[in-house]
This record gives C-alpha cells, sequence and structure tokens, in this order.
C-alpha cells in the first residue's frame, strides 16, 4: 500500500529514517523498541497507520520523535 519515507540528520549528526505506511486491517500496538547491530527502532501501528523511527540515534531521542510524529497525525479530538 502507500507509504512514506523521510530521511534527515538528527540533531546530533545521524542519520534518522521515518517510515510511515498504510496498515489498514493491523493489530494495533503499543511503542516497541528494537536494537540490532547498533541501529534502533521504534515503531507503532494506530488507526491503520504504522510507523517506525530508524537510527544510531539513542532509543529516547527516537522515542520522542516517534511520539512527536504521532501527535503530529493524530487529529484533535
Amino acid at each position: 500500500g502507500p507509504a512514506v519515507l523521510l530521511a534527515y540528520r538528527g540533531r546530533s549528526g545521524d542519520l534518522v529514517t521515518c517510515y510511515f505506511g498504510d496498515e489498514a486491517g493491523s493489530a494495533e500496538t503499543r511503542y516497541s523498541v528494537e536494537q540490532s547491530h547498533g541501529i534502533n527502532v521504534v515503531s507503532r501501528v494506530e488507526n491503520g497507520i504504522g510507523y517506525a523511527v530508524i537510527g544510531t540515534s539513542a532509543p529516547e531521542e527516537l522515542m520522542n520523535i516517534a511520539r512527536t510524529g504521532y501527535l503530529a497525525l493524530t487529529p484533535e479530538s
């Protein structure tokens, strides 16, 4: 399905990649943090949108980016 991939340099100079994709029909998840070979991933599925923030930055920094992205995508109630 449709997806968007954004890449930029974070404050620390590390490359950060953000992936947003159509996950209609997928089960919703809470934030998940995974680490492998020096790469950190924060991901979540909610309201039919899946997203992941990937990079060598600290997991806490990636979580902050993920939460900011989530708030930007969530309609205000």
